[in-house]
This record gives C-alpha cells, sequence and structure tokens, in this order.
C-alpha cells in the first residue's frame, strides 16, 4: 500500500553528502594543492601510504543493497553551524613555507640586533679610551686652576693693600695742595676758584660732548648696518664686476684688432712675447701652487702625528718618532734664525752696555749736585712758579689763538672794504645808464596827443585783425568738422573691411617677426663675438706661410748643396 509521501527509492533530491567538495581536484596530489574542505577521497600522502581520511556528507545514510538511499526529516530542516572545526594538514607545504619564513626573520632581527650590540661596544671601547685621556687632562687643568686661584687671592690681596697706600699719599697731596691753595692771596684764590669752576664746566660739557659722540657713533653704526643690508649695494658691486669684466674684454678685443692691423714680424714677436709673459705667469703660479702642496703635506704630516698623539698616548714607538720629529723642528727652526737672533742678541748687549753708561754718567752728575740741591721748600716753590707760569702760558697762546682769530676778520672786512670802490663805480656807471634810457623815454612821453592818436590807430588795426581772425577760425571749424565726419566714415569702413582686418593682423605678425629677428640677431651678434676666431685664423694662416717659405728656402739650400 503506497502512501502519499515519494518512496526512498525515487531519488528526487541527493543528500548534503552527495555534493561535490570544494576543493574536488581528482588529478592533484597533497604537495602540489591544498584539497578541498569537502571530498579528499581521491588524494594520496605524500609518502605513497594509506590514502587520506575522507569525510561523508552530514546526514547521509548508506544505502541497502538493491535500494536507493533514504531522505529522513533532517533533511528538510535547516542547520545553522556556527563553530565549524577546522581539521589542520600536518604535511602541507604552504605551512611549512610560511613557518621557515617566519624563521628566517626571526634570526636575520636578532642576527642585526646582535651586529648592532657589536657596534656599540666598539664605539663605547674607543670612547671609553678618549674619556680615559680627557679624564687625565681635566685633572691636569684642575690643578693648573687651583694654582691660578691661588695666585690671584695672593695678587688680590697684595693689589688692595697697594691701592689703599696709593689713595692715603693721593689724599696727601691733595691736602697739601689745598693748604698752599688756601695760603694765596684773595686775587689769586678767587682767580683759582674760578678757572676751577671752568674746568668742572669743561669736564661737564666734555661728558655731554662724549655722550653725544656716543649717540653720534652709533647711528653712524646704524646706518652703515643698513648700508650693509641694502640690496642696491650688491647689485652695484654686481654690475661694477661686471663692467670690469666687459672693459676687460673690451682690453683684449682692442688689442687682438692691433695684433691684426700690424706687420706680420711685428704680430709674431707681440704674440711670442706674450706667449713668454702667460709662460712666466705660469711658472709663477705652478711654484705658489707647490709650495702650496708642500705646505698642505706638512700640514697634514703634523695633523697624523696629532691624531696618533690622541689615539695612542701610551705608545712608545710614536713617543719617540714625536720627540725626535720635534726636537728635528727646534734645531731646523734653530739653525734658520740663529743669524738674526745673533744679531739681536749683540744689539741687545750694545744697547745695555749704553745704557750701563748712561746710568753711570747721570749717578756721577747726581753726586756732583748732591750738595748743591735746593730744599724741599723751595721744590715746592718751584712746582708752585712752574704751574703758574704753565697756566700763563696756556692763557697767553688762548689769547693770542683768539688775536689771530680778530686779525683774519679784520683783514678780511679790509679786502671787502677795498673791493667797495670797483663796486660802486661799476653800479654808478649802471645807473646812469639806464637814467640816460629813461630820459630818452620821457621825450617821447611828453607829447600826449601824438601818443593818444597813435594808441587808437593801433586799437582799430588790432580790432580789424581780431574779426578777422575769428572769421577765418570759424570757417576752420567748419572744415575740421566735415573733415572729422569724413575721417569717422572712412574709419568705420576701414573696420569693416576684410581686407584691413587681414593688414592689421599681418602687421602685427611682421612686428612680431621683427622682435624676434632682433632678439636672435643679438644672439648671433653675441655668439659671434664669443667664437670670434678671424685673428686667430689669419695668424695661423700667416705663420703656416711663413713657415712654407722657410722650408721651400731651405730645400732650395740642400738642393743647390747637393748639385
Amino acid at each position: 500500500m503506497s502512501s502519499g509521501r515519494p518512496g526512498t527509492s525515487s531519488g528526487q533530491r541527493p543528500g548534503t553528502g552527495q555534493r561535490p567538495g570544494t576543493g574536488s581536484q581528482q588529478a592533484l596530489n597533497a604537495v602540489n594543492a591544498r584539497p578541498g574542505t569537502g571530498q579528499r577521497t581521491a588524494l594520496q600522502s605524500s609518502g605513497g601510504g594509506r590514502p587520506l581520511t575522507s569525510r561523508l556528507g552530514t546526514g547521509q545514510v548508506p544505502a541497502t543493497p538493491g535500494q536507493s538511499a533514504g531522505y529522513g526529516v533532517s533533511l528538510n530542516t535547516e542547520v545553522q553551524v556556527t563553530d565549524r572545526p577546522v581539521t589542520q594538514q600536518v604535511q602541507d607545504a604552504s605551512y611549512f613555507t610560511g613557518r621557515l619564513h617566519q624563521k628566517t626573520a626571526e634570526i636575520t632581527a636578532e642576527i642585526e640586533k646582535i651586529t648592532k650590540e657589536i657596534d656599540q661596544d666598539a664605539k663605547d671601547k674607543s670612547q671609553y679610551a678618549q674619556y680615559e685621556h680627557l679624564a687625565i687632562e681635566v685633572r691636569d687643568l684642575e690643578g693648573q686652576l687651583a694654582d691660578y686661584n691661588l695666585a690671584m687671592d695672593k695678587l688680590r690681596s697684595a693689589t688692595e693693600r697697594t691701592a689703599k697706600h696709593f689713595e692715603d699719599e693721593i689724599n696727601a697731596i691733595h691736602m697739601k695742595q689745598q693748604d698752599k691753595i688756601n695760603q694765596l692771596a684773595p686775587t689769586k684764590l678767587e682767580k683759582y676758584r674760578a678757572l676751577l669752576e671752568e674746568n668742572h664746566q669743561g669736564e661737564a660739557e666734555l661728558e655731554a660732548k662724549s655722550q653725544e659722540l656716543d649717540m653720534l657713533m652709533q647711528a653712524i653704526r646704524a646706518k652703515e648696518d643698513d648700508l650693509g643690508m641694502d640690496k642696491f649695494r650688491d647689485e652695484y658691486d654686481q654690475l661694477e664686476r661686471q663692467a670690469m669684466r666687459l672693459k676687460m674684454e673690451c682690453k683684449t678685443i682692442q688689442d687682438d684688432l692691433k695684433t691684426a692691423q700690424m706687420d706680420p714680424t711685428e704680430a709674431r714677436n707681440m704674440l711670442l712675447a706674450r706667449v713668454k709673459e702667460d709662460k712666466a705667469k705660469m711658472e709663477q703660479v705652478e711654484k705658489q701652487i707647490a709650495t702650496a702642496d708642500d705646505e698642505n703635506a706638512l700640514h697634514e704630516v703634523k695633523l697624523e702625528l696629532e691624531e696618533r698623539k690622541n689615539e695612542g698616548p701610551d705608545s712608545n714607538a710614536s713617543q719617540k718618532y714625536d720627540m725626535l720629529y720635534q726636537r728635528d723642528q727646534e734645531m731646523s727652526s734653530f739653525m734658520d734664525t740663529f743669524d738674526e737672533k745673533k744679531d739681536k742678541e749683540l744689539d741687545n748687549q750694545r744697547q745695555a752696555q749704553a745704557m750701563i753708561v748712561r746710568l753711570l754718567e747721570h749717578i756721577s752728575t747726581g753726586l756732583n749736585r748732591q750738595d748743591k740741591m735746593p730744599s724741599a721748600s723751595k721744590v715746592e716753590e718751584m712746582k708752585t712758579d712752574l704751574t703758574f707760569k704753565e697756566r700763563q702760558l696756556e692763557s697767553a697762546q688762548t689769547t693770542k689763538t683768539r688775536l689771530s682769530m680778530e686779525l683774519s676778520k679784520r683783514q678780511a672786512e679790509l679786502e671787502k672794504v677795498n673791493t667797495l670802490d670797483a663796486k660802486i663805480s661799476v653800479e654808478l656807471n649802471s645807473l646812469s645808464s639806464k637814467m640816460a634810457t629813461m630820459e630818452t623815454d620821457m621825450d617821447g612821453f611828453q607829447n600826449i596827443e601824438a601818443l593818444k592818436e597813435t594808441h587808437a590807430t593801433t586799437k582799430q588795426a588790432l580790432l580789424k585783425f581780431k574779426q578777422q581772425y575769428i572769421r577765418r577760425r570759424d570757417a576752420m571749424k567748419s572744415q575740421v568738422n566735415l573733415l572729422a565726419a569724413q575721417y569717422e566714415n572712412l574709419k568705420h569702413q576701414l573696420a569693416n573691411n576684410d581686407t584691413a582686418k587681414t593688414l592689421d593682423s599681418l602687421e602685427q605678425k611682421l612686428r612680431h617677426h621683427e622682435q624676434n629677428i632682433y632678439h636672435l640677431k643679438e644672439y648671433i651678434d653675441t655668439k659671434t663675438r664669443e667664437v670670434e676666431y678671424d685673428s686667430v685664423k689669419q695668424d695661423c694662416l700667416k705663420c703656416l706661410t711663413e713657415l712654407n717659405t722657410i722650408r721651400i728656402k731651405a730645400q732650395g739650400v740642400v738642393e743647390a748643396k747637393g748639385y
């Protein structure tokens, strides 16, 4: 008895286990390709042993002999798989390749890290040696600094005592001078006080002037800085250098032109002289270069020695070499400067002997004058007289300068007075001529009726001319208006004419082409001036002809001797 449901042998719908896998490829092995997730029955292991396990379809019922597989209820239900287990294929080539890449990267990173540590260790070792050397130098310098500080303290204490002693002496001298000033006569005392006040005022003015001078100097420096920052100054320097270069080029061109206009023999002699001068200059420059190279080599040797000193201060060989080199340098310098030092020492000895003789003479004269020396009070009086006379001399000198200025001023006024007579005579002559012209004009102005008649006639004539010119102006205006209308009409026609437009465009193109031709001509002229070789060509041809003539003459002489 049959039911409404189809039988299990109908084969209408395959099970989920019957569908092909996503990686179903029958001809691939395990080494070349990764098998699919759904079917792995055809893949063999890399060792060639048992086949790999295959996963059956989900929900597949094994069929009995003689019938097909039936379909259960589970086939019609929807199943959502959340965490599906992922099986790992152990003998997969890509897995091992990835692992190898990872391990290789780790090994490379470790090697780089170790290399950096080795480099840092080497740097630390070299820096440690330098630090040791610097520490020794620092200790030496600290000892020197302590010595200097001790010397400075001693000098400071001694300086303070000396300064105090000098201040006391200065105060004593001032007190003595003040006592002497108080003992002066009233007139002299008033004069001294006036001069002292004038001195104070002069010092104040001097201080003010010095401050003003400082301000002016600062302003001058600021202006100089502004001038230094001025771009036009740099542009001027650049243009000046360019002008100098162009002058030199002009000079060379003029020289070439002169040589081209000379006779061949003179030009040849001039060229030979120029070649000799250039050769001498080149030899001098080569000598300078050789001396500079020698100096550079010497500096390099010194630098190498310094580097050796810095690198190995404990090296005995380098120290011995340095000592020998230093002694050699000292001996060579001593030998070079022996004559000069000898002459200098002999001169010093002569000067010392002459100084001893002068001192002995001075001592003898002092001993002879010992009995004739004045007393202290007499010396003080002489000093006061000397200062008073010096002040009088200064006042006399100022009076002399003031009187000389007054004399020059009065002489200038006298010269003006002497030249005043000539000016007065010239002025009188000009005034007399003006008076004569005015008198002649006055004679003409006496006849008033005649002047009125001439005025009326000239006025009528001018009015006639005015009316005539007004009529001519009106006629010209009408003609100008007519011509302007004709001009505007022609201009409008010309603007609408195709030929005129074509001519305008052609004229613009022609102007553009002319500008291009002008620029190209300038460029060609500059390049021709740069590559001018006609003079050199002519010189070469002249030299070639001379050589040919000399060769022909020599050949003729040889042939004549041969015959």
